[in-house]
Parts: C-alpha cells; sequence; structure tokens
C-alpha cells in the first residue's frame, strides 16, 4: 500500500547515468535503470491527478492521463503516464523520487523515539509519568538496488526521506536456507527536522501519537483548563491535516472552505483560552509556564506588558534564525518559491516585533533598548488604541479583498480575522466596536497622544505588507504564497 506502480506507456528499457549526490559532484556517479514500469510512494500518488505534468527526479516531466483509486479505501492502485521530457519547466511540477520495479531489494527502515517524551522535566515532576512505552517502528519496503553495496556501519542519505545507518547488510546467501534474501536495514537518524512529510504514512502517524503522549502527560500535573488546551491543540492539528488531505484530493470547493472555517473557529478559541496566537511548533508546556510568569512577564492574554520581554526575546530569536534561512537558501541557489516562501516568513515575524515593540526591526537591536525606552506596559490604552488601529486596518483588508473579488476562502479567513480582533477589543476595552468609536472622548484615562502613532505605524504596516503582495503577483507566485501574503 505504501508503494505505487506507475505504468508509463513509452517508457523503453535503459539506463541515466546521475549524480551520486546532487550538490557534491566530487562523490561520483551512478547509473539509474528506467523501463515502462516504476514505483513512486503512496504519499506522492496521493497528490497526483489525471492531466498532471509530474517531475521524476533526474529523468524528467511524464504526463498523468490516468489515476485509478481503491473505492473503499481511497488508496492509489495504478497511475498510467506517458513520457513528455521535451517539457523542461520544473517550476511547478510536483518532484517525486522513483525506482524502475526490477531494480529494487528489500529494506527494513527502523525509527527511534525519546523513551522519556517530554523534553525537559520540571522539579516536580515524575519521570514515569512520562515513559514512552512504544520507542521503535519498523517499516519494511523496497529500496534501490544500488544500496546492495552498502557494508554495516556505513552512513547515507536517502534523497526526500533523510540519513540513515546501515545496521544490516543485503544478503542474498539466505536465500537456499529461507528462500528469499535478507533485507538491508536501515536505522534513521535524527537531523532535528520537525517536518514530517519526509517519513512514510505509518512513520507520521506513529510521531503524532509520541508527540499526543507528551502533551497530554504533561497534563496530569498541569493547572485547570490545560487539558481543554490540550483537546483544542489535538483537534487543531487534526483539522489541519484534514485540510491538506482535501486540497490533495483536489476535493471540492465547497468541502475545503468548510474545513478552513472549522480550522479558524478553532485557532481563535485557542487564542481565546491561551491568551497568544496558535503556531504550528507551540507546546503546552510554553503556555502553561507562561502563566505561572511574573505578571507582565510572559502573560499576553491580560494585556498588561504588549513589549513582552520574553514574547520580544523569541520573535528576535525567529527572525534571525528565518533571516539565516533565506541567506542560506539564496547560498545553495534554491528555487525561487522556496526563497519567497521564507521571505514572507520574515517579513511576516519583523510586522509581529513591530505591532507588539512599536519600533522596526533593525540588524543590531537588542532587547535591553526595548525595555529602556518602553516601560512597563501598565497603559491599558495604549493597547485599546492599537487593537482599534487593527480592527480598522483589517476592515479595510477586507472590504479591497471584496472589491477585488477575491476567492472565497481568503475572504472567509480575512473575516474571521477581524471578528477575533473584535473580540479582543471587547474584552480589553468592555464594549463591543464601533466604527464611529472615538477613544479619546470615551476613554478618560487616554489622552489620545498616541492614536496618531498607532494610525501612522498600521498605516506603514498595511503599505509594507501591500508591497509584498504586489511584488510576488509581479513575479507570477504560486497563489498559495500570494494567499498568504495577503493575510
Amino acid at each position: 500500500a505504501d508503494s505505487v506502480v506507475v505504468d508509463i506507456s513509452d517508457a523503453t528499457d535503459g539506463s541515466l547515468e546521475v549524480a551520486l549526490h546532487p550538490k557534491n559532484a566530487e562523490l561520483g556517479k551512478r547509473q539509474v535503470k528506467t523501463g515502462k514500469q516504476v514505483l513512486i510512494d503512496q504519499t506522492d500518488a496521493q497528490q497526483i491527478s489525471v492531466s498532471d505534468t509530474v517531475t521524476f527526479i533526474n529523468w524528467g516531466n511524464v504526463s498523468i492521463t490516468a489515476v485509478t483509486k481503491d473505492p473503499k479505501t481511497g488508496l492509489v492502485t495504478k497511475i498510467d503516464a506517458k513520457l513528455n521530457l521535451d517539457n523542461k519547466d520544473f517550476k511547478k511540477t510536483l518532484k517525486v523520487t522513483w525506482i524502475e520495479t526490477s531494480a529494487t531489494i528489500p529494506a527494513i527502515l527502523t525509527y527511534f523515539e525519546h523513551i522519556i517524551c517530554k523534553p525537559v522535566l520540571k522539579p516536580d515532576d515524575d519521570f514515569k509519568n512520562f515513559i514512552n512505552r512504544d520507542t521503535k517502528l519498523e517499516v519494511q519496503g523496497l529500496t534501490d538496488s544500488a544500496l546492495k553495496s552498502l557494508k554495516k556501519g556505513d552512513i547515507i542519505q536517502i534523497q526526500r526521506k533523510g540519513f540513515f545507518i546501515c545496521d544490516s547488510v543485503y544478503d542474498e546467501k539466505t536465500i537456499r536456507f529461507a528462500g528469499k534474501a535478507a533485507p538491508v536495514v536501515l536505522i534513521s537518524i535524527p537531523d532535528g527536522s520537525t517536518d514530517l512529510n519526509i517519513f512514510p504514512k505509518s512513520v507520521q502517524e506513529w510521531k503524532k501519537k509520541t508527540l499526543l503522549l507528551s502533551q497530554n502527560t504533561d497534563n496530569k500535573s498541569a493547572p485547570k483548563g490545560a487539558t481543554d488546551l490540550a483537546k483544542i491543540l489535538a483537534d487543531i492539528k487534526e483539522c489541519g491535516d484534514s485540510v491538506r488531505q482535501l486540497k490533495a484530493d483536489k476535493a471540492s470547493k465547497e468541502q475545503i472552505t468548510e474545513k478552513v472555517n472549522k480550522l479558524l473557529a478553532l485557532k481563535i478559541e485557542f487564542k481565546t483560552k491561551a491568551g497568544i496566537e496558535w503556531k504550528p511548533d507551540i507546546q503546552l508546556s510554553q503556555i502553561t509556564d507562561n502563566k505561572s510568569a511574573p505578571k507582565g512577564a510572559t502573560d499576553l492574554a491580560n494585556k498588561s506588558g504588549p513589549k513582552a520581554a520574553t514574547d520580544l526575546s523569541k520573535l528576535l530569536a525567529d527572525i534571525k534564525e528565518c533571516g539565516d534561512s533565506v541567506r542560506q537558501l539564496k547560498t545553495d541557489k534554491a528555487s525561487k518559491e522556496q526563497v519567497t516562501e521564507k521571505v514572507n516568513k520574515l517579513l511576516a515575524l519583523k510586522t509581529e516585533f513591530k505591532a507588539q515593540a512599536g519600533v522596526d526591526w533593525k540588524p543590531d537591536i537588542q532587547l535591553s533598548q526595548l525595555k529602556q525606552s518602553n516601560p512597563s506596559g501598565g497603559d491599558q490604552s495604549n493597547d485599546i488604541q492599537k487593537l482599534d488601529a487593527l480592527v480598522r486596518a483589517q476592515g479595510d483588508v477586507v472590504r479591497k479583498l471584496k472589491t477585488e473579488k477575491a476567492a472565497k476562502d481568503v475572504i472567509t479567513e480575512s473575516v474571521n480575522k477581524l471578528l477575533s480582533l473584535k473580540a479582543d477589543f471587547k474584552k480589553a476595552y468592555g464594549k463591543d466596536w464601533t466604527p464611529d468609536l472615538q477613544l479619546n472622548q470615551t476613554n478618560g484615562t487616554n489622552g489620545g497622544g498616541n492614536s496618531g502613532y498607532a494610525g501612522q505605524e498600521l498605516d506603514d504596516l498595511v503599505q509594507k505588507q501591500a508591497d509584498s503582495v504586489r511584488q510576488l503577483k509581479s513575479d507570477k507566485a504560486d497563489k498559495a504564497l500570494v494567499d498568504e501574503a495577503v493575510k
């Protein structure tokens, strides 16, 4: 079920000479067999539709003529295709790894997880509550026959799968005793990546269970309300996976929109209860730690410190890491899509930094400078004015999207963000937000000195993001990147 046969009608038996490593020519070259039938991963096959152009890495483009699925399971059972090697446009095609059916040997891929599932134990934690009793998973599969030459202890990198060390070599001598050759046994070497997509489907599900175990066991000592947050986190993860699967299956727009709206509602609920925005790498321990921190240090929910030191420190670290990643991608001459995606993420982080710190990010900026120039945020009126400005700016974005007749799901997401901001405003101000609201008249504690500053700040942010959107459109970037920038 993890592999799918692709029948390429006009292919012939032959071989290709390819580099052992795409970025290190000194390692030499090897021969890769081609033929009418090749195998690809089920996860890749799920993303392929009829009439698609798909890039078979090291071979070229092929045109998909038919996709056959099992009506009960939804799994792809066979794909029919034709070579389209004259088409050299690889920019927006799905890239897949493949093996010719006769050039395979059996393999066992072994994956390990941590015995203690919580990264850092607290002094009052009982380690027995965090023992992971399912730390090893073996996956049987097929791999390139070139791995016959591996020796025990050899370390290799399999394209799009990660690094492995050979624990047991492929052995044909066992055929006379067992009727089949002993498979090559490879152990996965962790590289620090959090991307689960490089793993087989069964390994992805297994790792998700381990992650949930870590969060659930932490709930035993968590304060009241943490259990609800853990459930919301799990629901967000499940709903996000469902959205991605629907998009991969090219489901109807109505189905996707329904799921996206549910996902946005869950994220809004999370923000309401946790006091901070949901992020893909967020951990329950971070939230509970923030709630026990000194008032004004990390408690964003109370808005007692819009320039909270911990949050700004993390933003600075994220900006530095993302900036390094952009520079590395440019050095490696990565695809334009990859660079653009990272650049947009960097711009979003800088925008968030300016919104919270009140100043533009600069390479030499120090957290100590911010603390000195921005005393403790006890003045709640500043936060209310900033929320008012954010609501007005987001309202402008929604109206602009409707005027330009943007996609329904893009408008829906912007509307939900606007509703979330209005909910935050009501929570902080005690009244519903209205377009004719005058804070300097109704809020006695506010001298009105900051409204122009907040408005100018938001105007600058909106202008900068609009420039980014226009640049993406002029570069004819992928629609997903443009939609992300519009958000």
